[in-house]
């Protein structure tokens, strides 16, 4: 496995948790890992069934076997590794979507130098290492970065994307709680009917922005694809590859990142208008108001 590989020896193992972080060249960070105390422990390790816990019995007993990088780092008394697959932290992506095509992973490390930095309770042990080209490729170091800025850009407008769907769900189900509250009220049917109204225009927001149907296996044959989908294919692309995006690859960011702006931005307007008409209303019949975490859009 590609990737950097950091071994460390604790006379006996912390009571505290053991955290991990990696930084570029420049003191920024770019990914923290974690143990988790002992007490607080499920044995989560990917490969884990139902008997997880003897599966995560059986890795702690081997000092061989170590856990792969997104998950735990192992801090038990004596020699211990932590495999950093050199990815930055992966975007905000939609839990239980099924992915037909494309990738959520994070943009990858260009070549150059990196620290790794251990703390261990008030302890702190720093060490530079250097991520090297393979020198089997003719990839230059700014074909390099060009590759990672735009994987950057398509990583940040998934976030974007993801909690612009979030926040739309959020509010149709404050939306219909509310209807439920004003149930036998005399002001029932002027909730109803305004809620209603800005549901269905909400979810016009969401529909564009995400498929639900893609929770099931390709679901993507059966229902139209929307910009969540669009976006995880664009992503997978720009990091399959050991070379610059194409210009085609810059040209779909631009489509795409203009369709995605529409629709937050038609949210937003939803949000500081027509929400914004409900919730008086809400103040009125004495009803709790309906909060959204507004976002600017990126």
């Amino acid at each position: 496995m590609a990737g950097a590989y950091v071994d460390f020896w604790l006379k006996e193992k912390p009571a505290a948790a053991v955290t991990l972080q990696f930084l570029d060249a420049t003191g920024a960070l770019i990914r923290t890992f974690v143990s988790v105390p002992a007490k607080a422990d499920s044995g989560l390790h990917p490969a884990a069934d139902s008997a997880g816990r003897l599966a995560r019995a059986a890795l702690d007993a081997d000092s061989l076997a170590y856990l792969p990088a997104d998950s735990l780092v192992r801090a038990r008394a004596g020699a211990n590794r932590f495999a950093w697959n050199l990815r930055y932290s992966p975007p905000k992506t939609m839990a239980g979507a099924i992915i037909d095509d494309g990738a959520i992973d994070g943009p990858l490390a260009v070549p150059g130098r990196y620290m790794a930095r251990l703390i261990v309770g008030k302890d702190t042990l720093s060490k530079s290492f250097d991520v090297v080209p393979d020198p089997r490729l003719k990839t230059t170091a700014a074909e390099y970065r060009e590759q990672f800025v735009l994987a950057k850009r398509v990583s940040d407008r998934l976030t974007a994307l993801t909690e612009g769907v979030l926040r739309a769900q959020d509010i149709q189900a404050q939306l219909d709680e509310r209807a439920k509250q004003a149930t036998g009220t005399a002001f029932a049917d002027r909730v109803k009917e305004q809620g209603k109204a800005l549901r269905g225009k909400v979810e016009g927001v969401r529909a564009e922005l995400y498929e639900v149907y893609t929770k099931a296996d390709q679901a993507t044959l059966n229902f139209p694809i929307k910009l969540y989908q669009m976006w995880l294919t664009l992503n997978g692309q720009v990091l399959d590859s050991d070379t610059r995006p194409t210009d085609q690859h810059g040209a779909i960011y631009q489509d795409l990142s203009q369709k995605l702006d529409v629709q937050l931005n038609a949210l937003s307007a939803l949000e500081s208008g027509e929400l914004v008409r409900f919730n008086a209303l809400m103040k009125e019949t004495g009803l709790p108001e309906v909060y959204a975490a507004r976002k600017p859009v990126p």
